[in-house]
């Protein structure tokens, strides 16, 4: 019996977000958004949202079956991944693409230009199941050691009223921001 290779689509609700990330396009010329979930306990990715004009498939796709069709050894490109997506648009593979470059399970090929090669699907596994305790935090994640700049540290709302646009030729009051007509002399101190 053949199995079918086409993934199945999974309902937004079922799916717990585990993070929300960004990453660039594998042309650089737009800003993934993407989301990691989990589904009982199968690793789900999709893409979320591009800052490009690319429309793409933003279902839920099983990082098992696209592990299943990325080849152990030797250089592929995002091709392997059209059946996930068939009958959507063609952009979806390029922009998982990025999203498993971005997440380290593929990496640039050392011996064929454009195309990939398997990354650490292993360490990923272990990164995902380390965040099913933590709540998700709608930004990227910080680097190690940094730390958010504190509240009291932003600077303040100032109450002052702007500035209004001033005649030609006048000039404002030493210490305010208050315009003085240009034929009426100053008073002097």
């Amino acid at each position: 019996m053949k199995k079918d290779k086409t993934a199945t689509a999974v309902l937004e609700g079922e799916v717990r977000v585990l993070a929300v990330e960004t990453c660039p396009s594998i042309t650089r010329k737009s800003k993934l958004t993407y989301h990691v979930g989990i589904l009982g306990s199968e690793i789900q990715l999709k893409i979320h949202a591009n800052s490009g004009g690319g429309f793409f498939s933003e279902e839920w796709v099983p990082l098992s079956d696209i592990v299943e069709r990325l080849p152990p050894a030797g250089p592929f490109t995002s091709r392997v991944l059209n059946t996930l997506f068939t009958g959507k648009s063609t952009n979806t593979p390029g922009f998982l693409m990025a999203v498993l470059r971005n997440e380290g399970l593929v990496q640039p090929s050392t011996s064929k230009r454009r195309c990939w090669e398997l990354g650490n699907v292993v360490a990923f596994e272990k990164q995902v199941e380390a965040m099913m305790d933590t709540p998700l935090s709608p930004k990227k994640k910080l680097p190690a050691g940094a730390a958010k700049k504190p509240a009291a540290a932003l600077p303040k709302p100032t109450a002052a009223k702007p500035a209004k646009a001033s005649k030609p030729g006048a000039t404002t009051k030493p210490g305010t921001t208050k315009p003085v007509p240009a034929g009426k002399p100053r008073a002097r101190k």
